[in-house]
């Protein structure tokens, strides 16, 4: 089966899991492939919904505009939704796993997606620019690789 949509997932969806959504959607533009994405969160906070500063600027300089984004937390339809569901952490996949274990099919880190490891993509939130920025190295190198075998 082709992969059609492809849910990324953090913890607040304001950093890595909004990073990777819009790295994806760049990288899909240029490939040409029909494969939608989009990013939840695990515990969204209310009163914390814009993206990361960080995060945005350094989308903003590779001419990516995240301005719009407003965090969103994942729901049963979202998963029913995705073709694959791609998590920054094993603890972010062990917690959709709990909540929505008729998933489990297609929940996995994105590390395991794109090159079969089992490593965290640690969390930048409130981080300096320099670690916000291998961050964001890291995630274009996951989900450039995820893409690539998924798709």
């Amino acid at each position: 089966m082709a992969v059609r949509h492809i849910l990324f997932v953090c913890t607040g969806n304001t950093g890595r899991s909004v990073a990777a959504e819009a790295l994806a959607h760049r990288m899909i533009a240029d490939r040409g492939v029909a494969v939608s994405v989009a990013s939840r969160g695990i515990a969204v906070d209310a009163a914390n919904h814009r993206t990361e500063p960080h995060v945005a600027t350094l989308l903003a300089a590779r001419g990516i505009d995240v301005s719009a984004h407003h965090a969103r937390q994942v729901t049963a339809a979202d998963i029913d939704a995705a073709d694959q569901v791609l998590t920054m952490t094993a603890t972010h996949k062990q917690r959709v796993l709990n909540a929505f274990p008729s998933g489990a099919a297609k929940v996995r880190m994105l590390s395991e997606a794109a090159n079969g490891t089992h490593d965290d993509v640690s969390d930048a939130f409130g981080a300096p620019l320099a670690t916000c920025t291998s961050m964001l190295a890291r995630l274009e190198a996951l989900v450039a690789a995820a893409l690539t075998r998924l798709a």
